[in-house]
Order: structure tokens, then sequence, then C-alpha cells
């Protein structure tokens, strides 16, 4: 049997006693590590697919990825989204969106109410003439 000498994509489980391991996901490899061994090993990043050596903060991801994909809470915007690749979207914020359909569903219910006439019933009538 010959040694498969590669960078590993590893991707963390945990076993049902609570040992924490990283396993390799590319086909017809079986390497395993437990997590605290895993400092310092190169390998594959999830999100861009380029080869890194894991430090102290990939260690604690479940899918780790290297330091030019990680988006530091300071250098986000608030209702900013990234994608899978880390890539900013150029979504509008929830906010603005749900305030556009809260718009337009007020404007449709308007529309609806003034096509609606009130005809009061029999049992209106009898009680006024009381």
């Amino acid at each position: 049997m010959s040694k498969i000498n590669h960078a590993h994509k590893l991707k963390r489980y945990v076993y049902n006693n609570g040992t924490k391991v990283y396993f390799c996901t590319l086909p017809d490899c079986t390497f395993r590590i437990s997590i605290g061994l895993a400092l310092g090993k190169r390998t594959i990043c999830w999100r861009c697919g380029k080869e890194f050596n894991m430090n102290t903060y990939s260690l604690s991801l479940a899918k780790p990825h290297c330091e030019e994909c990680h988006v530091h809470k300071s250098d986000r915007k608030p209702g900013d989204r990234r994608t899978i690749t880390g890539r900013r979207e150029s979504d509008k914020p929830v906010a603005v969106v749900s305030a556009a359909i809260a718009t337009e569903v007020v404007s449709s219910l308007k529309d609806r109410l003034a096509g609606i006439q009130y005809k009061p019933l029999e049992d209106d009538k009898e009680d006024d003439d009381l």
C-alpha cells in the first residue's frame, strides 16, 4: 500500500462520546486526526480551495477556511451578506426589501377595500327602530 502525500480537506466530526476529530473528505483518503494535533497542518480551504496551514481560529471551525476567506466582524456592514465563497452580495438590506413589500400590500388592500360597499344587515335596521 503506497502512502498518499497530499493536502487534506478536513471536516470536523464529533463522536457520540464527545471526542472531536478532523477527517479528510477527499475520495480514497482515510486520514483522521484529533483536533489538538491538527494545529499547523496543511489543509485545503472549504471556501476558495487553496492550501493553508491550520491556526487556532480554523481549529474552531467544522469546515476550516483560510484567513483570506475570513471576514472579521469589524469589516462587516449592517445588512451585509456573504456568499459561500466569501464575496459580498449586492442585495438590498432586509429592512428595505420588507418595507417595499409592505407598501405594495397596503396599496393593494386599499384598492380592494375601496371596491367593497357597506350594506347594513336587516338586523341593524330593527335595532335602529327601537
